[in-house]
């Protein structure tokens, strides 16, 4: 049970501070695994969180689709 619906519904945080030149706030999204156990309502949730950061740029760093059965 928690692996599979509490943890993965989780929406963590964490800011680093990289010396590269310019400003700029980054965000980057990874391991949503929308499917059959996250939805609309959690996309809905990250959007709000990175909105309220008010990025440059967001980046999304694969594993986006859960999808079990790819043939």
């Amino acid at each position: 049970v928690w692996m599979r619906f509490i943890e993965p519904n989780w929406i963590t945080r964490a800011e680093h501070a990289l010396k590269v030149g310019g400003a700029a706030r980054i965000v980057l999204v990874s391991d949503l695994h929308l499917g059959a156990y996250k939805g609309a309502g959690f996309v809905e949730r990250v959007v709000e969180r990175i909105n309220a950061e008010a990025p440059d740029c967001v980046l999304i760093a694969g594993d986006f689709l859960y999808a079990p059965r790819v043939p």
